[in-house]
């Protein structure tokens, strides 16, 4: 029997959202690897993903429709928009008895499409991504029907633990209802993948029965869109040129404030260049004075293009706010592959722990930013060493050693 998986991604490319790279990355490699991947996502009118090319030579996408009030998702809204918003709030509210801004809430009938795809298609594999969470829970109903089917839930993030999709929002009576649904997922599950450690600590401490279940499938990244600098790092003091990639996050201004103003003096070496979707923290740039001189702000292009831009720079900015201190993304072994040094800017936690110990760049809380922008001591004395256990995170590697290894050949 050909070896099969179906895959169940809200997003997915061609649809834009950086949710649908984990598994357009990983499906691109298992199906080098002679596992045919058969994905589940919903209807997108948004079409501009960075990953198209990850899903070229993958034929089989099926769709379902998603329904939810796209208002939810508006980040700017108008004063019609904010009446509009606040029905909507309230008719999830009276509809939905976990939480409501979960976006598949009333696409439990997404069972049925598995089911369709699984038997027709003689799959024997179902792995399903949160969020949004309720997949999850619909996959675990599944399984529970199915008993001969290998179910793999794929937390990309924290569920009832973390600090997004509204869960720090809704009511305790919900909370304890989505804890119920994790419990469920948890149980259900012949493997529970998790993208990081952090959230696999916590989950063999919430779920001890089911340690042997839960395991590491980290992000990884793609040797094929990333050139490693050929030359050793090599810092020129009197100009350094530092690239930001990425997500421009909430709660960070106070950072950039700093930034800004121990940059902005003529004596200053630092240059900064933003890739980013949003120009979000612009203006804190520009109240200084500095957009076009030394800070310019550019749209995120695809990671092939990117690394090869970024062979120029010296350094790579890293911003996190407090809440993801203790996540370390993909971003950060692209760049360790690169043989790019970081900047690292939040609070002490596992990440900044790891860009110590790996030696792979400068970590930096708030109160030691402006005397690193100022004193050139410091930069100066700055040693680079390259992260030798880097290959172990290379996408192809993960999917040979962890992925197929959780799949059934039945």
């Amino acid at each position: 029997m050909e070896n099969k998986v179906l895959i169940v991604s809200h997003t997915f490319p061609p649809a834009s959202g950086v949710g649908g790279r984990r598994w357009a990355k990983y499906s691109k490699y298992l199906n080098r690897n002679k596992i045919t991947p058969y994905i589940l996502t919903s209807k997108s009118t948004f079409n501009d993903s960075l990953w198209k090319d990850d899903i070229k030579d993958i034929n089989n996408i099926f769709f379902y429709n998603n329904i939810f009030p796209t208002i939810i998702s508006k980040t700017q809204l108008s004063f019609l928009d904010k009446i509009v918003y606040k029905l909507a709030i309230l008719f999830l509210k009276i509809c939905t008895k976990g939480n409501y801004f979960d976006r598949v809430v009333f696409d439990k009938k997404i069972i049925r499409k598995i089911d369709l795809i699984i038997k027709k298609e003689r799959i024997a594999n179902l792995i399903i991504s949160g969020a949004p969470f309720n997949l999850l829970y619909y996959g675990a109903i599944y399984k529970k029907n199915n008993p001969h089917i290998n179910f793999i839930a794929d937390f990309r993030d924290p569920w009832t633990w973390g600090q997004n999709y509204g869960i720090t929002i809704i009511s305790n009576r919900r909370k304890i209802i989505e804890k119920q649904k994790e419990a469920f997922v948890i149980n259900e599950s012949d493997t529970v993948f998790v993208p990081t450690g952090i959230m696999y600590e916590y989950l063999i401490k919430t779920y001890p029965t089911c340690v042997n279940k839960i395991k590491i499938l980290p992000h990884g990244f793609d040797v094929q869109t990333i050139t490693p600098k050929e030359k050793p790092f090599e810092l020129n003091p009197s100009k350094i040129k530092v690239a930001f990639i990425g997500e421009l996050y909430d709660n960070i201004s106070h950072y950039f404030e700093l930034i800004a103003g121990s940059i902005e003096g003529v004596d200053s070496p630092f240059f900064i260049d933003f890739f980013s979707k949003t120009e979000r923290y612009k203006e804190i740039f520009n109240q200084k004075l500095l957009i076009g001189k030394k800070v310019n702000f550019y749209p995120l292009i695809k990671s092939d293009e990117l690394f090869n831009r970024l062979k120029e720079y010296d350094f790579i900015l890293i911003v996190h706010p407090e809440y993801a201190k203790d996540y370390i993304s993909t971003k950060f072994y692209e760049i360790l592959y690169s043989k790019t040094p970081i900047i690292y800017i939040s609070q002490k936690g596992i990440t900044s722990q790891f860009i110590e110990e790996t030696k792979s760049g400068i970590f930096l809380d708030k109160d030691s930013i402006v005397k690193f922008f100022k004193n050139e001591n410091i930069i100066k004395k700055f040693m680079h060493e390259e992260f030798k256990e880097i290959n172990k995170f290379e996408l192809n590697y993960l999917t040979q050693n962890i992925l197929i290894n959780n799949l059934s050949t039945n």
